[in-house]
């Protein structure tokens, strides 16, 4: 069985393509999983919070989800779905 990264790609690049949106979704559930333990909430309140986030700071579900997985934001079960607060310190 061959992954999404052993392709070669097209000479379109559009396996190239696939293989980016690919990834982006996998790091959006991961993030979504953090979320879960982090907060004891459902995997589908978990990508609300996510996505509500994303929304409220004009970013994608992915740049999100990228934050929470290198651990610059850190939503907490204080906040309400669009907020977070960043390792900056800025919300």
């Amino acid at each position: 069985m061959a992954s999404v990264l052993d392709s070669g790609g097209a000479a379109d690049g559009t396996a190239g393509d696939d293989q980016l949106a690919s990834l982006e979704r996998v790091e959006v559930y991961q993030a979504t999983g953090m979320i879960v333990a982090a907060l004891e909430v459902t995997a589908g309140d978990a990508l609300v919070r996510l996505r509500a986030h994303a929304i409220a700071h004009n970013l994608t579900a992915s740049q999100v989800a990228h934050q929470i997985l290198n651990r610059r934001l850190v939503l907490s079960k204080d906040d309400g779905p669009a907020t977070g607060r960043h390792s900056d310190g800025a919300a």
